[in-house]
Parts: structure tokens; C-alpha cells; sequence
């Protein structure tokens, strides 16, 4: 799959025709920085241009009519639209479609409010006839429940969506990408990996359980109390670096979640918690388990603490046992 996301600040200061070859361009992409190959064809039928948070939040009072300008306003926001526009023109002309995401929030929030002028798309840049839009309620558009539907968006369209691969044992999680001249049959190249580590990150540090019945334990509600990454240069290469926390054998991303959350136990069919919306198979994020307790989390955590209780002629009393063996483990084994 060739997805390219556009959203307004990797827009700003782009060089307003592709630059021709040259040992240094005046405005390198990823791709040049990660030393990948240029791109020299797309497949219009497996590409898709992600058109992301061109709204009036981020323009000032020239956006709209009446409108009194955005409450985040983009420094150089216009030259950013000036370039989406021009990617989209091309993408019209070749075939390549062209999904609009839209960040929208309940109605009455301090931003992207469900339909207020600031939620609405830009009028110099709306959604031409044919074109798919996308709401997403998080910061990324690849988190949460709307990475689902953009997910299935694209598997619709043809595009093939099978870049990484996940591992998960009790809390913590392992994700690999498809990286070339590493893994077998591998098709990601160097700048794109660097991209998808980079918004796979994203997405896991900010999973947050939003439920106030069950994330009374988190802090800031997130549920991943550890995200690292691997290293992205080193000796041996792009996507084989390791570090103190990275091991050779880990994902590209590793992550472990709080105490009391899991990624075992989901039941058959499953259930939902108290406060969530009713459970769908396909975008349901978290659910009741079908065991209680935990294991797998990092050992070191108080939390994670036995309490042994012994009663007897030869005990004691008042007697603490300050330390004792621990069988519990940090990540998958």
C-alpha cells in the first residue's frame, strides 16, 4: 500500500514541484533522509492520499464567512493548502483516491465541536463528490476506533493494509513491521518504516481508556505504562538496531500496559464494560474479561506485590517477610 498522509504541518514549506534529482534537496523527505529509494511510479488502484485536519479550527477569520478564526491557528496554514491542494488535483487526475479526515469532537467541546463552523472543513479545500471522509474522535487518525474504520475505509478501496504484524502475551505487546532485507517477503521500505514506527508510537502512547467506571487507576487514562521504540540508526542498519530495552528479537515497537488491563481473557461472544457502547467485534477496544487478576506486568511495580498470609503454634505475630521470589515476568516469553 502507498499511503501518504497529508496533514497541515509535514505540508508547510514544501517545495511546490517534486525537486528534480540532486545530492541534497532544498526540502529532503523522509524517504531522502532514511536514504530509501525514490519513488519513480505509483499504482493509482493500491494508493491513497489521507487529506488530514484541513478544518476551520486551524485557520484564522478568512476561512469562512462570520467566522471569527480558529482557536489553533497554523502558522503558514495557507501555504500547507495550497500544496494539499495541488496533491489532490493530482490524485483526481490519475485515479488515486482521496480520503478527507475530519477531527470531530461532542458537541459543545472547546474544539471540534460536532457542528460548529471550526469542525468544517476549509471551504477551499471540501470534499469533491466521490471522495471518502473519515471522523475521527483522537488526536491520530490511527488510534482508537477510528483506526478501524479508516482501516476498513482502505481494505474497501484495495489497498493492502498488511504492513505490520502484532504479538501480544498477557499486558504486553510486540508490533513488527514488514520491514525489506529483513523479514521474509518483507515490503516496507527504510523512510516508510521510519513513518510507521514513528505513528505506531504515537498511537500507543496516547490508547487511552476514557471510561471513568474502569481508568480510575491510570495516569491521564492511558493504558500503556511502557512504549519503547527501536532505535532508528546504528551500525547495522536501519530496523536492526537494539538498545538496554530493545532486544534483537522485540518488535519495532514494545509496549506493556497498566496493572488490570490485558490483552487474554476476551470473551465469547464478547462483553461490554458498564459505560461503553454496546460490543462490536470489529472496533470494540476494551471489554470485560472472562478471568480476573493479572500477570505478566513488570515486577518491579508495588502494585505487583504478593501478600502472603500464614497462621500457625510457630508463627509469629506481627512478623513481615520483606522480601520474597517472584515468577512474574515483563514481556512475552
Amino acid at each position: 500500500m502507498n499511503l501518504t498522509a497529508f496533514g497541515l504541518a509535514s505540508l508547510i514549506g514544501m517545495a511546490a514541484t517534486a525537486p528534480a534529482a540532486a545530492a541534497e534537496p532544498a526540502h529532503p523527505t523522509i524517504r531522502h533522509i532514511a536514504g530509501g529509494p525514490r519513488a519513480s511510479s505509483l499504482d493509482a488502484a493500491k494508493t491513497a492520499v489521507l487529506v488530514i485536519d484541513f478544518q476551520n479550527e486551524y485557520f484564522d477569520a478568512k476561512a469562512a464567512p462570520g467566522f471569527a478564526g480558529g482557536r489553533m491557528v497554523i502558522p503558514d496554514g495557507q501555504a500547507a493548502l495550497r500544496q494539499a491542494k495541488r496533491v489532490v488535483d493530482f490524485a483526481d487526475a490519475h485515479g488515486i483516491r482521496v480520503i478527507h479526515v475530519q477531527h470531530v469532537l461532542p458537541a459543545g467541546a472547546p474544539l471540534f465541536a460536532q457542528g460548529s463552523i471550526n469542525a468544517a472543513f476549509h471551504r477551499d479545500l471540501q470534499p469533491r463528490q466521490g471522495e471518502t471522509v473519515v471522523q475521527k474522535d483522537n488526536v491520530s487518525v490511527f488510534a482508537g476506533a477510528s483506526a478501524a474504520v479508516l482501516d476498513q475505509v482502505l481494505k474497501n478501496a484495495g489497498i493492502d493494509t498488511s504492513k505490520v504484524a502484532v504479538r501480544t502475551s498477557g499486558p504486553a505487546v510486540d508490533i513488527y513491521v514488514n520491514l525489506q532485507n529483513r523479514e521474509s517477503g518483507g515490503t516496507v521500505d527504510a523512510a516508510t518504516y521510519l513513518a510507521l514506527v514513528a505513528q505506531i508510537t504515537d498511537a500507543v502512547k496516547n490508547a487511552a481508556d476514557t471510561n471513568p467506571r474502569f481508568n480510575t487507576s491510570l495516569k491521564n487514562g492511558k493504558i500503556f505504562t511502557v512504549v519503547e521504540t527501536r532505535p532508528q540508526q546504528c551500525d547495522a542498519g536501519t530496523g536492526l538496531c537494539t538498545s538496554k530495552t530493545i532486544g534483537q528479537d522485540f518488535g519495532d515497537v514494545f509496549a506493556l500496559m497498566a496493572p488490570g488491563y490485558n490483552f487474554d481473557g476476551i470473551q465469547n461472544p464478547g462483553v461490554a464494560r458498564l459505560g461503553d457502547a454496546p460490543f462490536n467485534a470489529a472496533t470494540t477496544m476494551l471489554s470485560m474479561p472472562n478471568f480476573y487478576g493479572a500477570h505478566g506486568h513488570d515486577p518491579e511495580l508495588a502494585v505487583m506485590s504478593a501478600t502472603f498470609i500464614a497462621a500457625g503454634p510457630e508463627i509469629r505475630h506481627n512478623t513481615t517477610i520483606r522480601r520474597c521470589a517472584t515468577s512474574t515476568w515483563r514481556r512475552p516469553s
